[in-house]
Formats: structure tokens, C-alpha cells, sequence
């Protein structure tokens, strides 16, 4: 079974509403989902889904409108 990672390279440090947003979002998400950490300074989190961890990486690049430097997110795959 793989497991899939997003790393997402904020544009800023999130303002308190972007973090609930956040937490909102991967509450709503099912199935076993790993917890958030850091590496490198980018945000990283486990999935067990590829479909979700992609939605993820979706949905963060939303969070941090108009900025001159836009978030960046990607998925890992490990086997």
C-alpha cells in the first residue's frame, strides 16, 4: 500500500483564519490520514488516498490569495 505525501511551500506564514481553514478542510477528509510536520520549512502531511492528497494540494494553493509568490504544493508517492 503507498502512502502520499503533500508538501506545500506556503507564501507566508498562515494568518490564524487560513489555519482553521485549513483544519476545517482535513477534518472534513476521511480515512487515515497522517499528522502535519515539517521538513525543509515546507508543510508536509501523509496520506492514504492519492485522490485526497491531490485535492489537498488544490486546496492549499487556495489559502494564500494574491500574493506576488504563489503557495506551491506537490505529491510524493512512497512505496
Amino acid at each position: 500500500m503507498s502512502t502520499y505525501v503533500t508538501i506545500v511551500r506556503w507564501t507566508r506564514v498562515m494568518t490564524e483564519a487560513e489555519n482553521q481553514d485549513m483544519k476545517n478542510y482535513i477534518a472534513t477528509q476521511t480515512g487515515e490520514n497522517g499528522k502535519p510536520t515539517t521538513y525543509e520549512g515546507e508543510y508536509t502531511r501523509s496520506w492514504t488516498d492519492e485522490a485526497v492528497a491531490s485535492a489537498f494540494c488544490e486546496f492549499a494553493k487556495t489559502l494564500q490569495k494574491d500574493q506576488a509568490v504563489p503557495t506551491t504544493a506537490r505529491v510524493v508517492v512512497i512505496d
